[in-house]
Parts: structure tokens; C-alpha cells; sequence
């Protein structure tokens, strides 16, 4: 997604660049899991074999909302107070630009 992160110990993402407007958005690019990361759906599909459908293979996965936070808030927030403000004082950006990005 061309969105660049650091994991920080006790505190989650970190991300470098936040996208707080419509200008922020003109890097990131469509995530293609096929493309970006293929290792990860052969791995979960060699997992899934391994147990048999007994087990869950995956405990948690952020969803739309939790990653387009993180992106807007630069990282885990407790508020969510910069998305709910781009989301309020600015919507086309926030629905029209973010959005799409983190629905897939």
C-alpha cells in the first residue's frame, strides 16, 4: 500500500507519514495480497491443512475502521480523535479517499 510503518514495542504501528487529507492519499496504492504478500496466503492455506479445520487459523485481523485509524492517527489511539475529525470536518476525503483503500 506504500504506506510506511514500524511496529513499536508497547505501543503497536507507528505509521511514518499519516494521511490526514486528500493530498496525504496520492501515494498509497491498492493492496493486492497476491502481490504484496503471497507467502501469506500459502502459508495460511498449508496452515489450514495442518489442522484439519479443527483450529482457528487467524485470532484477529484489523478491519476497515482499524486500519484507516492507524493511517489517519499514525498509529494505535485510544480517541480516535483525528479520524473522527477528518470523518466530520472533512467527509469526501475520509469516505471518497481513505475509505476504498482499507475495504478490501
Amino acid at each position: 500500500m506504500n504506506i510506511p510503518f514500524d511496529i513499536v514495542k508497547g505501543k503497536g504501528p507507528a505509521i511514518f507519514n499519516p494521511v490526514r487529507e486528500a493530498a496525504d492519499v496520492d501515494p498509497v496504492r491498492e493492496f493486492v495480497p497476491e502481490e504484496s504478500v503471497p507467502y501469506v496466503g500459502e502459508a495460511l492455506s498449508i496452515l489450514r491443512k495442518e489442522v484439519n479445520n479443527e483450529s482457528a487459523v487467524l485470532d484477529f485481523v484489523g478491519a476497515t475502521f482499524t486500519l484507516a485509524s492507524y493511517v489517519v492517527e499514525g498509529g494505535s489511539s485510544k480517541h480516535f480523535s483525528k479520524i473522527k475529525r477528518l470523518a466530520f470536518s472533512q467527509p469526501k476525503v475520509h469516505h471518497v479517499h481513505i475509505f476504498p483503500y482499507f475495504t478490501t
